[in-house]
């Protein structure tokens, strides 16, 4: 009884934004927009405003080693390094994830031959002296990685890492309250790419070495899939009239 009351004083005593119950080591990653990875829709819109708002992060951590660790020292959570077993080693966290999106849609309409510029703000508020064609709102729904080894072989295991992200958005079209376009892009990634065709596992390689890079690839993805797409180039390169003018 001693001994589980002292237990229970520890972690009790754990520091604010970690998970006491799990033995896995945390490990900070960063997670980047890779330009011009998604090719195909570049310079395809017309010359248009936008504004991107900063995306609200609602993106839930997966249970790690029992317990549902979601930040440390202000990192987010963002996946875990598991070994043979399935047991996470490792809790992998990256820097707050908002402004990082936020940043990658930029980029990625910019890519797109749109106008875009960040405002702080998360929410949209109608103006009808707002200097933009339209604003744009997003949530992060998904964003996890996971790395694990494979069955191995004289050069030792082979690692695999699945990442997912997802953000869903809304488009406005200044000063009007009703959207103009809702959608959501996601994006599965995995390193190595799952192949039917693949003699044996120790035979594939991953082209990555850490897993918040893999998550990156997913991220980059997702984030270009917005404006990558047949309906919503069509309404913007339609929508001749700004509510603006």
């Amino acid at each position: 009884m001693v001994a589980l009351t002292g237990a229970l004083w520890l972690a009790g005593c754990a520091p604010a934004g970690q998970s006491s119950l799990s033995t896995a080591a945390p490990a900070i990653t960063n997670i980047e927009y890779y330009p011009y990875l998604v090719k195909g829709y570049q310079n395809s819109y017309p010359k248009r405003r936008i504004l991107i708002l900063m995306p609200v992060d609602a993106h839930q951590a997966t249970a790690i080693s029992g317990a549902a660790a979601t930040s440390y020292q202000g990192n987010t959570a963002i996946g875990m390094t598991e070994d043979a077993t399935g047991r996470a080693v490792e809790e992998l966290y990256a820097p707050p994830l908002a402004p990082v999106v936020q940043n990658a849609i930029q980029q990625s309409a910019t890519e797109a031959g749109l106008i875009a510029t960040l405002a702080p703000d998360a929410v949209y508020v109608p103006a009808k002296d707002l200097n933009e064609d339209y604003v744009l709102e997003s949530r992060i729904v998904r964003c996890w990685v996971t790395k694990r080894p494979g069955p191995g072989g004289d050069a030792g295991p082979a690692w695999f890492s699945a990442a997912e992200f997802a953000v869903e958005v809304t488009i406005y079209k200044p000063p009007f309250t009703v959207p103009f376009w809702q959608g959501k892009s996601g994006s599965n990634y995995d390193d190595p790419p799952v192949d039917s065709n693949a003699i044996s596992p120790e035979d594939e390689t991953a082209i990555y070495d850490q897993p918040g890079q893999v998550l990156s690839v997913a991220m980059t993805r997702a984030v270009a899939g917005i404006f990558d797409r047949t309906e919503l180039y069509a309404l913007v390169n339609d929508d001749r009239m700004s509510a603006r003018r």
